[in-house]
């Protein structure tokens, strides 16, 4: 497919024009081939985050993912005590889905992990990336469980309502017990690992790290032309990408340094 950039290959966003269908995202960029799944932004740490806030996790909705082909699996934050009742309440029934608890160890430190599972192996959870830029399905990848980091406050409340810690054998809520009063704090962001990112291929490209069908993607005669729109799309972004967070990679890592460097206004999508 020809990239050759033309006027109408950024349009504007979704929500300054009218939709036959809101509930069906808009792509912002078009006229690039379906090879393209979806891309991130190098910020001043040398992260690469999507610059998206519309990425799905087995129907949970995160604002902030991180690509790190550093971390093994795939690690989503649980935002509050209210996402923390959601989770529950989505995976509740026991017959359907299964919940452990797992220990998780690392250079920086060691933390608890919820993992939730189908009980049988012919369903799987659909993770969509960057839905309002590449359009609906465009990123979707199928995995076998979703992983949760446990904060202190999430392991107190569910050790503390019953019907959280039924959902667990005798041995998961013994670890729970075993780490209740370790300071877990609330992870911000997705660490999205090679759980995912295996599917893919993958290049980075000067700030730009593209993942692609390498059978479908005009490789590598459309980079400068998709650098470009992904620059004029994202130009306003740049300021906006998480800067200041701390992770266990990070040898100046402190959990006080962490904050909400989030600036929704200025990013992709505010809903």
């Amino acid at each position: 497919m020809n990239l050759k950039r033309s006027s109408s290959s950024i349009e504007e966003p979704p929500q300054s024009r009218p939709r036959a269908n809101s509930s069906i995202p808009q792509p912002l960029i078009n006229g690039v081939s379906d090879g393209l799944l979806f891309f991130g932004l190098i910020n001043s740490k040398g992260r690469v985050f999507i610059p998206s806030t519309k990425n799905y996790f087995g129907g949970i909705k995160v604002s902030r993912v991180l690509c790190d082909s550093g971390c093994s699996s795939l690690l989503i934050p649980i935002e509050s005590s209210e996402s923390l009742a959601f989770i529950f309440n989505i995976f509740s029934n026991p017959r359907k889905y299964e919940m452990t608890i797992s220990q998780s160890r690392g250079v920086g430190g060691q933390s608890l992990t919820l993992i939730v599972k189908y009980h049988t192996n012919k369903e799987r959870f659909a993770i969509k990336l960057a839905e309002d830029i590449l359009g609906k399905g465009v990123s979707r990848v199928d995995v076998d469980y979703l992983r949760f980091a446990l904060s202190t406050e999430d392991i107190s409340e569910i050790l503390a309502k019953k019907q959280y810690a039924s959902r667990f054998t005798n041995p998961h809520q013994l670890l729970l017990n075993q780490y209740k009063c370790i300071d877990f704090p609330r992870r911000t962001h997705v660490l999205l690992g090679q759980l995912v990112l295996r599917r893919f291929s993958a290049m980075k490209h000067k700030d730009c790290e593209i993942y692609f069908n390498a059978a479908e993607f005009p490789f590598p005669a459309a980079l400068g032309d998709l650098e470009e729109m992904i620059w004029n799309l994202t130009k306003d972004v740049k300021e906006a990408l998480p800067h200041h967070f701390n992770d266990w990679e990070d040898d100046n890592f402190h959990f006080l340094d962490t904050e909400d460097f989030f600036s929704k206004e200025n990013f992709s999508d505010s809903v």
